[in-house]
């Protein structure tokens, strides 16, 4: 009897909370609903009532109160895996492609003078868009929570230079590669000490959280095509930012001031070097990473969306658009791996 109490009191908590969520984020009112109603299946408790009878006395135990924990956990990520709807289905049926991105990642994407999102990837999103048919919706969660999946249904797809790896590919979907990029590092251009990668030994390199340069750092990078050209320095001090754009904005306060170099994508560093920004590069590319989509496996079934998200590359390999598009950002199509040599 205890327990039914107990549990009716959790139903009744669990309840409101769910009443104080927005009628917009539907999906945690549905895993909240879904959670009451289970818990008050399994447990035959009803939340307790500011006045009536007494329920009787229970002549059997009733059987042990689920945690909230546990109800939770056997619920799908998703209303789309629950229904076992395929995401392309819904996304036909909504009529808009809500796609992730990064609003400080330039040249990739970023906030222009307008405030609104530019860049390589935004282009990108929008042609895959109108590929498809639909409008474009653009949400800009941290690259942690891209990375880390469980999107929870709260956008269809990342289009946002992911480099697919074997870990990540445990938990997303990746499509063929749009474009390729070299990865980099950057020093201060007052810095006389580094000269090489082998000088990093000791010193404080800033990079984006959860991000292909943080793997390569800490030797477990694992790309899924793509080249590590030569082994990450020993001895490095890895500075986490939940940005590389974060990370340069330090680096550009002095040499050593915060960190003494940082490691992105080249064309990120390139971009801040364009815009008059105190660095400079350090060596060669470390790796070249090929840059894909990707939808999240707890989403529920997307062969079809997979499917069709290759096509629309394929068609936009060979009918230039990525190229053009490439050229437009970065100055070089970068649709191809672009060795140190071939640099403009």
């Amino acid at each position: 009897m205890r327990r039914r109490v107990l549990a009716a009191w959790l139903i009744l908590v669990i309840a409101v909370v769910a009443c104080s969520v927005p009628n917009s984020d539907r999906a945690t009112k549905e895993v909240l609903e879904t959670a009451v109603a289970r818990l008050t299946e399994a447990t035959g408790a009803v939340p307790p009532a500011t006045e009536g009878p007494t329920a009787p006395a229970e002549t059997e135990p009733p059987p042990p109160t689920p945690t909230l924990a546990a109800l939770l956990a056997t619920e799908e990520p998703t209303r789309a895996a629950a229904s076992g709807r395929e995401l392309l289905e819904q996304v036909m049926a909504a009529g808009k492609l809500v796609v992730s991105t990064d609003p400080n990642y330039a040249p990739q994407s970023f906030l222009n003078s307008a405030g609104e999102l530019d860049g390589f990837d935004v282009d990108v999103a929008k042609q895959v868009a109108q590929r498809m048919g639909v409008q474009v919706e653009f949400v800009t969660p941290d690259w942690d929570l891209v990375a880390a999946a469980n999107w929870e249904g709260r956008w269809d797809v990342s289009i946002g230079s992911m480099t697919p790896t074997a870990e990540r590919a445990e938990i997303l979907w990746f499509t063929a590669p749009y474009y390729y990029t070299p990865a980099s590092f950057a020093v201060h251009k007052d810095n006389t000490t580094i000269q090489t990668v082998d000088d990093l030994a000791g010193k404080k390199v800033g990079l984006g959280m959860a991000t292909t340069y943080e793997a390569y750092l800490q030797g477990s990078l694992s790309l899924m095509g793509g080249e590590i050209v030569y082994p990450a320095p020993a001895g490095v001090k890895i500075w986490q930012y939940l940005t590389d754009a974060e990370a340069l904005d330090d680096l550009e306060l002095g040499d050593g001031v915060r960190v003494d170099a940082v490691m992105t994508s080249k064309t990120t560093i390139q971009a801040d070097i364009d815009e008059g920004q105190p660095i400079k590069y350090l060596g060669i590319p470390a790796f070249y990473e090929p840059l894909a989509f990707a939808l999240d496996k707890g989403r529920g079934p997307a062969d079809e969306m997979l499917n069709r998200l290759n096509e629309i590359i394929d068609d936009m390999h060979a009918d230039g658009t990525l190229s053009e598009l490439s050229i437009k950002w970065y100055g070089i199509d970068r649709t191809r791996v672009i060795r140190p040599e071939e640099q403009p």
